[in-house]
C-alpha cells in the first residue's frame, strides 16, 4: 500500500520530496511521535528516493535494484540498529527485519512481544554502534549510506557517546535517521545535531483504510477506536493489551482520587508482579492518557483517537487539572519511568505518585 497517500502524513512525504528536489539532504534526521506512527515507512521512502536509479515523477520507481533491495532490507547501503537482548545472535536481525516488513508501523511493545521478552530489557549497546563504524568505513554501493536507529531511547550511555562521535565525523554521502517514541530521552547533544520532525499518529480515516485490508467494511468503523491511533496494533492484533492498560489506569486513578490506600496497595502489588518492562509500558500508557487530556482541553479532538466512553471519562478528569498540572503529572511519570529503568523499587515509585494531591487541596481550599 502507498502510505504516502494517507492524508495525515502526506505532508511529511512531500517535505522529504522537497529535500531531495532541492538537494538539501541532511546528515541526521530525528523522527519522533507516539507509538505506531509512519516513521519507519517515511525512512524507507526517503532511503529509496535518494538511492533510486530512476525516479518516477519525483517518487521512487520501486522497481530498480536499489528500491527493491531497500524494500527487502537487503541493500548493502541500508542498515537498521534496534534494541535487542544483551547476548544476541544474528537471529534477532532476521526476526526484526521480517517483523518490520510485515508491520511497518512497529512499536517497541509489539517488538518486545515478538521477542518474548516481557520482563527483559532490550538495549542498543556500544557494540551495535561499533558495527555502524565498520559499516560506514565501507565505500557506498549507491549514492547514500543510510542508517536507521530505531528506538534510540534504549541506547545505553556508552552507545550514546559512541554515536555522538560518529555523527561528528559523518560524510556528505551518509544519512542517519532516528525513530523515537520518547524524544526527550535522547541526549540533547545528539538532538542539537539533527533536523527534528514530528510524525503524528494516523488519523481515524487513515486507520480505517488500513483496517479494511484485514476486516469487513462494516466492522472497521466499530473497532477503529480500540487501536488508540496506534497502527502497529492493526498488524499485531493486540487490542486486548490496551484494554488491560485502560482498566488498570481507571482503577488506579479512582483509588488515588479517593485516597483509598488499601486499593492502591493491592493494585501496586498487582502491577509490580507484571515485571519491570510491563510496568514501564503501563507508565507510558498513563502519560499518553494525560497527553490526551491536554488535547481535550484545547479542543483538538481529532488527536484523541479513543473510544467514546473513554473520551467521556477523560473529559471529566481533565476538568480537575489545569495545563500546568498535566505537564507536571507527565514529568512525574517520566521520572518514574526513568527510575524504574535504573532498577529503582517499583512499588515505592508507584506509591509516591498521586496526580490528584494538588487538585484536592485546591478544590478543598487548603
Amino acid at each position: 500500500m502507498s502510505y504516502y497517500r494517507m492524508k495525515s502524513v502526506e505532508h511529511l512525504y512531500e517535505l522529504f520530496l522537497q529535500m531531495f528536489v532541492k538537494q538539501r539532504v541532511p546528515n541526521f534526521i530525528i523522527l519522533y511521535g507516539d507509538p505506531g506512527n509512519a516513521s519507519f515507512d517515511i525512512s524507507l521512502f526517503f532511503a529509496k528516493l535518494i538511492n533510486c536509479s530512476s525516479t518516477n515523477n519525483g517518487f521512487p520507481c520501486e522497481v530498480c535494484t536499489n528500491c527493491t533491495m531497500i524494500n527487502q532490507l537487503k541493500h548493502p547501503d541500508f542498515r537498521i540498529v534496534f534494541p535487542k537482548p544483551k547476548l544476541d545472535s544474528k537471529t534477532s536481525d532476521v526476526l526484526f527485519n521480517s517483523t518490520i516488513i510485515n508491520n511497518p508501523f512497529l512499536d517497541y511493545r509489539t517488538w518486545q512481544l515478538v521477542m518474548k521478552s516481557d520482563n527483559k530489557q532490550l538495549i542498543i549497546s556500544k557494540d551495535d554502534i561499533q558495527q555502524i563504524i565498520e559499516y560506514m568505513n565501507l565505500p557506498p554501493v549507491g549514492k547514500y549510506k543510510v542508517t536507521v536507529i530505531w528506538m534510540p531511547e534504549f541506547m545505553n550511555s556508552n552507545a550514546s557517546n559512541s554515536l555522538l562521535k560518529i555523527l561528528e565525523d559523518a560524510n556528505n554521502n551518509t544519512l542517519f535517521i532516528m525513530i523515537t517514541n520518547d524524544f526527550y530521552s535522547v541526549l540533547p547533544t545528539i538532538v542539537s545535531r539533527a533536523v527534528t520532525i514530528h510524525v503524528p499518529q494516523l488519523s481515524r480515516d487513515d486507520m480505517i483504510l488500513l483496517l479494511k485490508q484485514k476486516y469487513p467494511d462494516e466492522e472497521c468503523d466499530r473497532i477503529v477506536d480500540s487501536f488508540y491511533g496506534n497502527a502497529s496494533l492493526i498488524y499485531s492484533e493486540s487490542i486486548g493489551a490496551n484494554d488491560k492498560c485502560w482498566n488498570y489506569f481507571i482503577r488506579w486513578m479512582r483509588a488515588l482520587y479517593k485516597e483509598d490506600y488499601l486499593t492502591i496497595t493491592c493494585l501496586i502489588n498487582e502491577l509490580s508482579d507484571l515485571g519491570r518492562e510491563n510496568v514501564n509500558n503501563f507508565i507510558d500508557y498513563c502519560s499518553r492518557m494525560f497527553q490526551r487530556m491536554l488535547y481535550i482541553k484545547v479542543g483538538a479532538m481529532e488527536l484523541v483517537c479513543l473510544p467514546e466512553e473513554e473520551i467521556m471519562v477523560l473529559k471529566k478528569m481533565s476538568e480537575m487539572f489545569c495545563f500546568e498540572d498535566i505537564v507536571l503529572v507527565q514529568s512525574s511519570l517520566t521520572n518514574i519511568h526513568n527510575n524504574i529503568m535504573r532498577n529503582a523499587n517499583i512499588k515505592l515509585q508507584l506509591f509516591v505518585f498521586n496526580p490528584f494531591s494538588r487538585c484536592n487541596s485546591v478544590l478543598l481550599g487548603t
